[in-house]
């Protein structure tokens, strides 16, 4: 019933009239529309909600709201990321086990069958997987690392403004919101469907430059878009290596555990000779990546 990538047919399918060409603009870009829509409608009425239910309740509700409104932002901003992507679960489906062709039947139903054999061919590639795990953590590192050192933050009023939301959770609230929801919220519509489309359209490589700055675009941000820039690269190659959806991720969810332990506890700040770690890290993810992506002869 699955299919992965491998699956594909081996030439991209190049468009070559205008119309043609508008449908596979219309093709890419239609999930991700309807992905900021929902999810920015959902968050916009759901940060609305609270302040009115605190502005109804005692003066003590209120003044709880305002010491915590930031936290409140980001609870709402994973909980619109989660609906918003369920109404792409037949996109999603469609890419992941149809090639691209329509979703005919219940999607719960295939989406069983192909979370079943993907759970099967994850379960022979666990030595990757451990590279894939070590390669995410080392990238996110050296990544944050070499922000910190050239001191990005300060570049960009935007994200000073989202990290202040993000970093505002409690630890254990943040580790679900940025390494579960997140991740698999982003991965569903980013690799599981605007890469896919965007390789059956133009390829491999393409398909892998042109998601991963799509990726970067949604951030919002500078210091945040090029490193999902640079990330959504790595998660789009490791996707297309393995053939899993469970690999790219791991991978994320690895990589934003990582990047938000680091900024929550501001360990760079505590770390001496940011240089080396940086040459090291980079070394490490490196490595990683030779391994991950290396591959036997038969």
């Amino acid at each position: 019933m699955s299919r992965n990538i491998s699956g594909q047919k081996g030439q991209p399918e190049r468009p070559k009239s205008f119309q043609a060409i508008m449908k596979a603009v219309a093709d890419v870009f239609l999930p991700l529309l309807l992905y900021y829509l929902v999810s920015s409608v959902l968050l916009y009425l759901m940060n609305d909600l609270v302040q009115y239910a605190a502005q109804k309740s005692s003066s003590g509700g209120l003044v709880w709201v305002l010491r915590n409104a930031d936290a409140i932002r980001a609870t709402n901003n994973g909980i619109a990321m989660l609906i918003a992507i369920f109404c792409l679960r037949r996109y999603f489906l469609s890419e992941v086990c149809m090639e691209g062709q329509p979703v005919l039947i219940k999607p719960h139903r295939l989406a069983a069958g192909w979370l079943k054999e993907e759970c099967r061919s994850l379960s022979s590639k666990w030595r990757g997987m451990i590279a894939v795990v070590i390669m995410a953590a080392a990238s996110s590192i050296c990544l944050n690392l070499l922000a910190g050192l050239i001191q990005a933050a300060q570049y960009s009023q935007t994200y000073q403004e989202v990290a202040k939301v993000q970093y505002a959770v409690p630890f254990i609230l943040g580790i679900l919101l940025y390494g579960v929801i997140s991740p698999l919220a982003e991965e569903i519509l980013f690799r599981g469907i605007v890469y896919r489309k965007c390789r059956r359209y133009l390829g491999v490589l393409p398909g892998i430059l042109l998601s991963s700055l799509l990726f970067a675009i949604l951030h919002g941000n500078l210091v945040q878009g090029v490193y999902a820039f640079l990330m959504g690269m790595l998660m789009s190659g490791v996707y297309e290596r393995y053939q899993n959806f469970f690999a790219p991720l791991l991978f994320h969810a690895t990589a934003n555990i990582v990047a938000f332990s680091i900024s929550y506890f501001d360990i760079w700040k505590t770390c001496s000779a940011v240089i080396m770690n940086c040459v090291i890290f980079a070394i490490i993810s490196a490595a990683s990546l030779v391994f991950a992506f290396y591959k036997k002869k038969s």
